[in-house]
């Protein structure tokens, strides 16, 4: 580390044989004296040794210490993962003491190489002091969340959350994430060895940490908002029938209001969307050329047809005033939940009774409200919504059961908000861009990246998307900052039986159809600028239609599919330049019930951008 340094002033040493004395800087200084400074510096640079060798080894400790908590933390034992912490904090606390009071460590502040590894080890040494501290403080003010086996647990008792203790933790929680570092690493130099090793490690460890805070932080605060801590609330509940989709997920049958106040939700009603008709359309907010695309449909007027977009942040408001001009109530939101979004909730509070169904689970609540229940009971009323009987019993257990933990259905519904089985619109700002960063307010990617996703819209009339596949392939070049070509071959396979036997499941509906054919509408959406390269191929009859939604490109075309078929088509799609520096590519799921397989193999200048499985989730490239 002194090695350089010393050569530097050596070349100021010129030795003169004939006299007890060297040239320094062109005066002459005595031998004796710079034996005795020599001396000097080596028994310092030994002591400072030393001093570095004990920081570096208390910061180890206290890092070792540090990753035990969470482990301890999560197994309950609360009072071991504080110790750990106090521990720790000592540990730091003496290591920064003898940094910035040692003698002996004063004169390496001086010399370029030590004076950048000192700092380091500073460094190093207050994020660990900042992970400390937030931690404990984080700790302190979960205590009142502990259960029974000690470990920290969010509840639900009764629809009643607890405000007071879920703000003081995501306070905590946001002042720490606050003070650590929002980067991996700093980027130094001449920074070696086991300090460069640690410093990485200590780094790395806060913001992984960081990360943690803010998402649990933002869960909390979202928890918060729909509780009621900011006030009074009212949110749309919308059961859509993944049986029979439409743009931004099934289409909409059911619905619900929950509301909240102080930390209280009630379930306040429920039942068909037939009981809330409208005389006529609302003056929706949606983009102009959504609403002119699907006109004939009347997008702003039925709820069968009110989410024929694929982007919630378009569509949210649409619904939202569609249920204040039927019912005169405001609201404050809307949640869209489909039949995997049930099972989620299931998962969390457990099995259902429903007098229509009987027992519904997790397992079996796709397959029995979508389908099963209709081919068992065929001389119900083509009307009866068995979903709804199914989102009524498992909202209504939800909130007025007691629920010690909320871990199991936070993760439950996380995983289903991946696949945009649960989304979620908000009216209010802060909520709004917690729900943006969450990655469930049912958006697309913006005009600054390539993004695509495939959705197909039943015409039929039927529930023939149970049993719907497809399948999205992509090849091609992508040419960093030109114009570019890709290949999209889109299939669609109607794994229905020829012979089914229930007619609200297969139909037909439309005279030209046969039982079990499936008629849609198969919408490829792009980013903005992106237009046909030549005519498309395959199985489509006359040539799909280019429009826009939102401002972004929509090539659409009509799938009849029958039986146990399959339909094909190829697009050659010209993309416009795109910005190599921030580049991502987006593969965006549709909330099916059975996910899109996606092959992707798209050169992208010396690489690739590959994906290959399950739409089940967003797929950010490379």
């Amino acid at each position: 580390m002194r090695a350089a340094p010393l050569r530097r002033l050596a070349g100021h040493l010129v030795v003169a044989p004939d006299v007890p004395a060297v040239q320094i800087l062109g005066r002459r200084v005595p031998v004796a004296p710079l034996v005795v400074l020599a001396i000097l510096i080596a028994a310092l640079g030994g002591a400072a040794a030393l001093r570095l060798r004990a920081v570096h080894h208390q910061l180890s400790d206290a890092e070792q210490r540090l990753q035990r908590v969470e482990a301890l933390v999560r197994r309950g034992d609360l009072g071991a993962a504080d110790a750990q912490l106090r521990e720790a904090e000592r540990l730091v606390a003496t290591a920064n003491g003898t940094l910035h009071t040692s003698a002996s460590l004063a004169p390496m502040r001086l010399v370029p190489i030590a004076r950048q590894n000192l700092l380091a080890l500073e460094r190093s040494v207050q994020v660990t002091l900042t992970l400390t501290n937030g931690a404990r403080s984080v700790l302190r003010a979960a205590a009142p969340l502990a259960a029974s086996d000690g470990r920290l647990q969010v509840g639900l008792r009764g629809g009643v959350v607890p405000l007071a203790t879920i703000r003081a933790v995501r306070e905590a929680l946001d002042e720490v994430s606050f003070s650590l570092p929002d980067r991996d690493r700093p980027k130094t130099t001449w920074v070696f060895g086991p300090i460069r090793t640690l410093e990485n490690s200590v780094f790395d460890e806060a913001a992984r940490r960081r990360r943690q805070f803010v998402s649990l932080s933002r869960g909390l605060n979202l928890l918060g908002e729909m509780a009621g801590d900011n006030g009074a609330r009212r949110y749309l509940i919308a059961v859509a029938n993944a049986a029979e989709m439409r743009g931004s997920g099934g289409m909409i049958l059911s619905y619900g209001t929950l509301t909240s106040a102080d930390g209280k939700i009630a379930l306040e009603r429920f039942g068909s969307v037939d009981e809330i008709p409208l005389a006529q359309p609302v003056a929706a907010p949606g983009p102009a050329d959504y609403l002119k695309r699907f006109a004939s449909l009347s997008p702003t007027q039925l709820w069968r047809s009110a989410n024929l977009g694929s982007d919630l942040t378009f569509v949210g408001p649409i619904l939202e005033q569609m249920y204040t001009k039927a019912t005169g109530d405001p609201v404050d939101g809307v949640i869209q939940v489909d039949s995997v979004g049930l099972a989620a909730i299931l998962e969390g509070v457990g099995p259902i009774e429903t007098p229509e169904l009987g027992s519904v689970d997790a397992q079996n609540a796709v397959a029995l409200t979508l389908n099963d229940a209709y081919v068992k009971f065929p001389d119900r009323p083509v009307r009866q919504e068995y979903l709804e009987s199914v989102a009524r019993v498992a909202f209504q257990r939800l909130l007025a059961g007691d629920y010690p933990s909320l871990t199991k259905l936070a993760g439950a519904l996380a995983r289903a908000g991946a696949g945009r089985h649960v989304l979620m619109h908000t009216t209010r700002p802060a909520p709004a861009r917690v729900l943006a960063q969450m990655g469930v307010d049912g958006s697309l990617p913006g005009a600054a990246s390539d993004f695509m996703q495939l959705t197909v819209q039943n015409l039929s009339g039927n529930k023939l998307d149970y049993y719907l596949e497809t399948r999205l392939t992509i090849t091609g070049t992508r040419q960093p900052s030109r114009q570019s070509t890709v290949r999209a071959r889109i299939e669609v396979f109607n794994t229905a039986p020829p012979n089914g036997a229930s007619r609200y499941v297969f139909g037909p509906f439309i005279p030209e159809l046969r039982p079990g054919e499936y008629r849609g509408l198969a919408s490829l959406v792009l980013p903005a600028g992106v237009n046909l390269a030549q005519p498309a191929t395959g199985d489509v009859a006359g040539q799909p239609s280019v429009t826009t939604e939102g401002g972004r490109t929509v090539v659409s075309f009509t799938v009849d599919v029958a039986a146990g078929g399959r339909q094909s088509v190829t697009l050659d799609l010209r993309l416009p330049p795109e910005p190599p520096a921030s580049y991502r590519w987006y593969l965006v799921p549709t909330p099916r019930v059975r996910p899109t397989q996606v092959d992707m193999d798209v050169k992208f200048g010396e690489g690739a951008l590959r994906y290959r499985g399950p739409l089940d989730r967003l797929v950010a490239l490379p």
